[in-house]
């Protein structure tokens, strides 16, 4: 007899080995079906959900191991230079910026200024309002330079 278990989405009963296991359920597995997590992981929000527990599972030491041997590999290498090539192509004008301000700096025309929110010198970042103005940078620390952006984000979201 092959037992069965209903989808809490689609609510349509199906054999077992139609739901991932789970063994933080009290039956052992998922309460969706597995046609149902494949569609949702379509949506925007599955595809962050996802993202986001990705990120996670990097930062443990199994996936950091994992991710080091992918980015040594062939196919690593490969997808690494494609991202860079398009990275390069969607923002040549703010590379151009940061490189300007970097040859600026290190010929000594513009040195390195406190964070202009708590005047600290650790971890600070030249952040361009504006490309087209490259050595017209705010001078933040990573911290603010990070919320700055994180308010940016919202702003935009909203």
């Amino acid at each position: 007899m092959i037992k069965m278990k209903t989808c809490a989405k689609c609510t349509q009963e199906k054999p077992l080995d139609g739901f991932s296991k789970d063994k933080t359920r009290v039956n052992g597995y998922n309460y969706l079906c597995k046609s149902c997590v494949r569609e949702y992981r379509q949506t925007p929000v599955g595809k962050k959900v996802a993202a986001r527990a990705q990120k996670k599972y990097q930062a443990t030491p199994n996936g950091g191991r994992i991710r080091k041997r992918y980015v040594q590999s062939s196919a690593g290498k490969t997808a690494s230079a494609r991202a860079m090539r398009k990275y390069r192509a969607t923002h040549s004008e703010r590379r151009k910026a940061k490189n300007i301000l970097h040859n600026a700096i290190r010929a000594g025309r513009i040195t390195h200024q406190p964070c202009i929110i708590c005047a600290s010198m650790e971890n600070i970042h030249a952040h361009h309002g504006d490309y087209s103005q490259p050595l017209s940078a705010v001078w933040l620390c990573r911290k603010h330079h990070c919320e700055h952006h994180r308010a940016e984000r919202e702003f935009a979201n909203s």
